[in-house]
Formats: structure tokens, C-alpha cells, sequence
């Protein structure tokens, strides 16, 4: 059974939760029914968050690209992981996406449309980005990918 799989079984017996960064609601809609526009989506987790130069870059290519939709998934494997403190990356990952999104931005404990994309997505560790433009799917994992380059690949 994949990863994100064993999470969305173990969710719901509540040994696992996935925390999802959510958008404004209205920004959602669109973004779950323009199959056109690409869409950016970051996978991360306590234990495995982007870098701050990584989400300088993710924030240049929303400012550069105005049609990019952002999609946020922070999945949690073990809620006890959270009463530790956070890692500094975890730390710049979460309040640079709460500046991207703005005052409406907010936590959802589980999220089962998070993990249902990651398990279609075949995401396999963390962190991890996936540029979605029509049918095309592009992933890079690791703290510091290329965003660039990504969204070259998904032209």
C-alpha cells in the first residue's frame, strides 16, 4: 500500500492526520475546475519542508505568473510529531504560504482531497512540488527544487 494510501486509512481510524493549507474559498472552485491553468502544489510535512530560498523562488514565479494556482498540502503522519518544535524550514514554509495566501488563509486537520492527489499524483516522499498544466504533470522532490525549471518543463 503507497504512502499516501496508508495515510488516508490510518486518518481515518484518527492515527494519522493531513493538515491541508487551504485557499479562499471562491480561489478553490477555480482552481479544482480550470484544468487549463497550471497549478502549483507543495506536498510538505513537519519533518520535510521547502527551504526559505525555495519558497523565495515559489513566490517570484506566482508574482511572474499570475494564472499559477497555488495549492498547499501539509500532510502529518503523526499527530505527536506536531508538540515538537518545529524545524526553521517548516517554520518559513508555513507563514511564507500564509503571506502568499493572505488573512484567509487557514488549517484544516484532515484533509482526504490532499491525499487522494497525492496518492493520484504518485508523490512518493517529501517535499515535494508537482506543476499541473493540462495534462501535464511535472514533479520534483527535495527541499530546494528547481521551480524554474519545473515550470519550463510544464509549458
Amino acid at each position: 500500500m503507497s504512502a499516501p494510501r496508508r495515510l488516508l486509512a490510518a486518518g481515518t481510524a484518527l492515527g494519522a492526520l493531513a493538515v491541508a493549507v487551504w485557499l479562499p474559498s471562491a480561489a478553490r472552485g477555480q482552481q479544482e475546475s480550470t484544468a487549463r491553468e497550471p497549478r502549483l502544489s507543495i506536498f510538505f510535512s513537519p519533518q520535510a519542508a521547502l527551504t526559505a530560498e525555495a519558497v523565495g523562488r515559489i513566490k517570484k514565479a506566482l508574482a511572474a505568473n499570475k494564472q499559477l494556482q497555488l495549492r498547499p498540502v501539509l500532510l502529518v503522519e503523526d499527530f505527536k510529531q506536531l508538540e515538537a518544535a518545529p524545524s526553521a524550514d517548516f517554520r518559513t514554509t508555513v507563514n511564507s504560504l500564509r503571506e502568499i495566501v493572505g488573512p484567509e488563509f487557514g488549517l484544516q486537520l484532515y484533509d482526504e482531497q490532499g491525499l487522494e492527489m497525492a496518492a493520484r499524483l504518485g508523490i512518493a516522499r517529501l517535499p515535494a512540488i508537482v506543476v499541473e498544466h493540462g495534462r501535464r504533470v511535472h514533479v520534483a522532490y527535495g527541499a530546494n527544487p528547481d521551480i524554474a525549471a519545473l515550470l519550463r518543463c510544464a509549458k
